[in-house]
């Protein structure tokens, strides 16, 4: 039983899970086994007969959402995270040496013996007509239909050159050279000018104080100045990081049309707000907009990086005085991009004007370096990060990864759309790693070598 009620774990799935998606109830079928035995051991796990539409609310449920349901949770993130087999610490039942069973999904590993650099796994249903779904760790969605009961995945993976997932990025790029603070190393792939961060321990996140003064900001620009939204900020707590890199400003447009020549990136041109402006011949210095998260870390990816993480960018913003904004404790509208009066909103600052409805060639406010020198770190466009959200802990963290699974990812750094609150460099915000938006770009990152 389950939750100390009459109902066992396969019908409270079926209950709050697959009905609340909406899966044709004429899919569901028996507790199934390895053996087909139907009788739920020694495996357990609730089978059904996959139908089209059910394979794609399923990994939509699964791939893109990761367990969220018309703004509900339904789906635990570390039950997602096991099913997807992003937790190493669960693997769940091991069939053989490359295939494992864990809440009721199939997945196959994939390493060095089949031709990788590192290893992965993908999980994976089958449904009528032979219809094969590969669930990737980079969360794309491949789907194959064969009448060949044959087929392996090892050739399909092999020809899906698009979406074959990425290894964990400190796996595979190469560390950067080690450093010192004001060093500054260009990148191979795309001659991005990264940073120098030394490695060392610093205050992340607010206290009560800090949120109160941001909140009352908030309210000289903005009607709805929500306590919760800015209290994810809390607990302030420890952070120890080790040395990295970090870009010196958000990538830009032509920057990116360069992986999309190399045949690794896609052109963003739809966009869920605003329209992208990666092909507007006057505008290819600025940073590049209307990417999702899964493409921000393909690029970086390709340039031999990975996104940064929440920590590794709010310490390259406000370092290690944790200073509210990158250039120092004060507000000034004069070191951003920010929605001041060339801003067409109705909380518009209309104390500055910069002259830039929307976003601004990359660097163009020298004056609000951070302490290494990084550029735009508040305002512009808001940046992708490495991580889910998720809340902050009291305990001191070495190199935080954040949670292993999750609905949103964070964004950090405000952009050209809002107001003075939200540029502070302890400001979280996040979206659906789908998102595409006009304000909303990304930089990268990469550990520092010994």
């Amino acid at each position: 039983t389950f939750k100390d009620t009459e109902t066992d774990i396969f019908h409270y799935v079926v209950d709050e899970v697959y009905k609340p998606i909406k899966i044709n109830p004429g899919t569901y079928s028996v507790l199934r086994t390895k053996d087909n035995n139907w009788q739920g051991q020694p495996y357990g796990g609730l089978g059904l007969w996959w139908i089209p539409d059910d394979l794609v609310k399923i990994t939509s449920l699964l791939n893109v959402d990761r367990g969220a349901f018309d703004g509900e949770q339904i789906l635990h993130p570390d039950l997602v995270s096991a099913a997807l087999q992003n937790n190493p610490e669960d693997r769940g039942v091991e069939i053989d040496s490359r295939r494992n069973y864990n809440n009721a999904f199939w997945s196959t590993r994939y390493s060095e013996a089949n031709g990788y650099d590192c290893e992965f796994w993908v999980t994976q249903m089958l449904g009528y007509s032979g219809i094969v779904v590969a669930l990737m760790p980079n969360g794309t969605t491949y789907y194959y239909a064969s009448d060949n009961r044959d087929f392996t995945w090892d050739a399909a993976l092999k020809e899906a050159d698009k979406i074959i997932p990425h290894c964990q990025a400190d796996e595979l790029a190469n560390p950067g050279p080690s450093g010192e603070i004001g060093d500054i190393w260009s990148r191979s792939s795309d001659e991005m000018e990264m940073l120098y961060v030394p490695g060392n321990t610093f205050l992340m996140g607010s206290t009560d104080g800090d949120i109160n003064a941001a909140i009352s900001q908030c309210r000289e620009h903005y009607s709805i100045c929500n306590s919760g939204y800015y209290r994810t900020e809390t607990p302030q707590h420890p952070v120890t990081l080790d040395d990295y890199w970090i870009d010196r400003t958000e990538v830009t447009n032509a920057e990116y049309q360069e992986c999309v020549a190399a045949g690794v990136c896609q052109t963003p041109t739809a966009c869920g707000e605003g329209d992208s402006l990666s092909l507007d011949s006057s505008k290819v210095d600025h940073p590049v907009v209307c990417v999702d998260w899964y493409s921000s870390q393909t690029y970086c990816d390709w340039a031999g990086a990975h996104l940064p993480t929440e920590a590794e960018w709010e310490y390259a913003s406000r370092g290690p005085d944790s200073t509210i904004y990158p250039w120092g404790e004060t507000f000034d509208g004069e070191k951003l991009n920010y929605c001041d009066a060339s801003c067409d909103q109705r909380h518009a600052d209309e104390g500055y004007n910069d002259g830039h409805p929307g976003t601004a060639s990359v660097g163009s406010y020298p004056q609000g370096a951070s302490w290494i020198g990084a550029l735009d770190l508040a305002g512009n466009v808001f940046e992708w990060t490495a991580d889910w959200m998720g809340p902050y802990s009291e305990d001191m963290i070495k190199n935080p990864l954040g949670p292993g699974a999750g609905s949103e990812k964070i964004l950090r750094g405000s952009s050209w759309f809002y107001h003075p609150a939200r540029a502070r460099g302890a400001a979280r915000d996040s979206a659906p790693p789908e998102m595409r938006l006009d304000y909303l770009g990304f930089r990268c990152a990469l550990e520092a070598g010994s």
